[in-house]
């Protein structure tokens, strides 16, 4: 029965590899535009400025990181494993 389920769209959570995957570009995309923003402000203002838009890429990406649809089940443990 969860076979079928599963195979008519019953589940639509993600893996907790999908869940991953998909933070992982998040922060790997906000990580290049963040390097980008700096690297021509020369004056003070510009400087500030490229400050501002590091806040709001900051806030957009954590936004985008919270409302990621979370794996169900034993799969939505996404905190780190202990080491061993």
């Amino acid at each position: 029965m969860s076979l079928l389920l599963a195979a008519c769209g019953g589940d639509d959570a993600p893996s907790r590899d999908d869940f991953a995957s998909e933070a992982d570009r998040i922060c790997r995309q906000a990580e290049k535009e963040l390097e980008e923003l700096g690297e021509s402000a020369d004056s003070p203002e510009e400087i500030a400025d490229a400050i501002d838009e590091v806040i709001e890429e900051t806030r957009q990406a954590a936004t985008e990181l919270v409302d990621l649809e979370r794996p169900e089940g034993a799969a939505a443990d996404t905190s780190p494993s202990p080491a061993e």
